[in-house]
């Protein structure tokens, strides 16, 4: 028996984000490294709802983007390059579909959040701030990706597209 374990749930919720296919050892050593963009975002994100001002989340929103568009996030991207060097640890997988979403959603948040500043509705800016702070730090603080959890529920399950790709090769 392995002395890695990981729980259902916690695999589930790993898996939910898009990284499928690793064995307990690999998702022990890089799940907690899977938080840091989130705990990083969540912490700018807070500034910026303290400050509120558009142009710090407007700062904030190519972040998402790049994660959207190049399946890696720049957190993500220097964790690979340096940090995991420095602790011994693996590679953070290219962002599957559910986690590109959910940085395509936490940047049009974002980008929402400053024009609701910009226009001069301060409660708007301070509660779309205040739930994307929530968001990003549940991210940030446990295995669970809530914009994965809602693009689970769009689109269906990584797991299962993933099973169904294989067995469509299998034909």
């Amino acid at each position: 028996m392995s002395r890695y374990t990981v729980s259902t749930t916690i695999r589930r919720w790993i898996e939910m984000q898009g990284v499928i296919g690793l064995d307990d050892a690999a998702l022990a050593e890089i799940g907690p490294w899977l938080r840091l963009a989130p705990a990083i975002c969540s912490a700018l994100i807070a500034v910026a709802t303290f400050l509120a001002l558009p142009i710090v989340f407007w700062t904030l929103m190519p972040l998402g983007v790049i994660c959207a568009v190049f399946g890696t996030h720049p957190v993500n991207l220097l964790y690979n390059l340096g940090l995991r060097h420095l602790f011994g640890t693996r590679r953070i997988p290219r962002s599957g579909a559910p986690m590109r979403f959910s940085c395509l959603l936490a940047a049009l948040w974002l980008g929402s959040t400053g024009i609701a500043f910009l226009v001069g509705v301060p409660l708007l800016g301070y509660a779309l701030g205040a739930a994307l702070v929530l968001a990003t730090g549940v991210a940030a603080t446990t295995p669970f990706c809530p914009g994965c959890f809602i693009y689970e529920r769009l689109i269906g399950t990584a797991v299962a597209r993933e099973n169904s790709t294989h067995l469509g090769t299998l034909k």
